[in-house]
């Protein structure tokens, strides 16, 4: 019976037998290597924390897979098709340097059409939603009002665990509705997630956003998508300019949907948790601030 020092006596950690019995252990970044580290710290009694034998390996994507083909074809038109394909699998920042010719013209045009296949997709799935929840097709003509591929667009798409805050956003509703409404820069907000099944309080927070964006006022402005899947998220990353993510930190162990959404030109707003702390740049994106001794500092990352 493996169990956690200082833990239930009776209870199988599967965690605990993992580390038991594997040949080395890893984070999936290097703040979830450092929270690891100090977790498990009482399986290796008499060691510093920061000796513990976990180390990290950062969680990545595969790029092929998740750049939008619109967004490859450009940068492909500036660097060249084998340039391109070897930046997608090899990497390097220097294979990118000519994209910073490609003229902003071109690049807004890029992220509008995104942004109107995503608003296409975001109607057709929404029609089937609320086709399912029993309305009829002549109750749904709002539907084609639905987004506008002009407004800034930010996206929430994830798996939706209590400790992932997905109902944050409504903590000031009336400061929302103003953002979703304002009559001259308004915002709109694609939310697509699913709770496990067994976690009742994942699913208790998808039904309070769901009810908050039924709101006939808002719902041209903000939609949840049920069923979040890998083809839904192919038009939801390149379609959105601005990736929001808001943990408790440090509970993101690394997260990367923002990975894929930075791969087309998606601004990440995140908290400092995850993947995030360690790559967080200020001119990709924005970093969330925490109050003051709210938790571990930022890792400090070295190449």
């Amino acid at each position: 019976m493996e169990t956690y020092p200082g833990g239930e006596p009776n209870l199988f950690n599967m965690a605990v037998m993992g580390l038991r019995l594997a040949q080395r252990a890893n984070g999936v970044s290097l703040l979830h290597g450092n929270v690891s580290r100090e977790m498990f710290s009482g399986l290796w009694p008499g060691f510093d924390a920061d000796e513990v034998p976990i180390t990290s390996v950062t969680n990545g994507v595969h790029a092929p897979t998740w750049v939008a083909p619109e967004v490859f074809r450009l940068g492909a038109r500036q660097i060249g098709v084998q340039r391109a394909e070897d930046a997608l699998t090899v990497g390097g920042p220097d294979r990118w340097d000519a994209v910073a010719d490609i003229p902003d013209q071109e690049i807004w045009e890029l992220r509008r059409g995104l942004r109107e296949q995503l608003v296409t997709e975001v109607r057709e799935r929404l029609r089937a939603s609320w086709r399912q929840r029993g309305a009829a097709t002549a109750e749904l003509g709002w539907i084609d009002g639905v987004l506008d591929p002009d407004v800034l667009t930010i996206g929430f798409a994830r798996r939706v665990p209590s400790y992932k805050r997905l109902t944050l956003m409504l903590r000031d509703r009336d400061r929302l509705m103003d953002l979703l409404l304002h009559p001259e820069r308004p915002i709109q907000i694609v939310v697509a997630g699913k709770a496990h099944p067994a976690d009742d309080g994942g699913k208790r927070l998808v039904q309070e956003l769901v009810r908050f964006a039924d709101d006939p006022r808002v719902r041209h402005r903000i939609v949840f998508l049920p069923d979040y899947g890998m083809a839904m998220a192919q038009k939801l990353y390149p379609g959105c300019d601005i990736w929001l993510n808001n943990p408790l930190r440090p509970l993101e162990a690394c997260g990367t949907s923002g990975m894929k959404a930075a791969l087309n030109g998606c601004l990440n707003l995140s908290v400092l948790d995850g993947w995030w702390d360690e790559w967080f740049q200020p001119d990709f994106g924005w970093s969330i601030p925490r109050p003051t001794g709210s938790g571990l500092t930022r890792t400090t990352v070295t190449t």
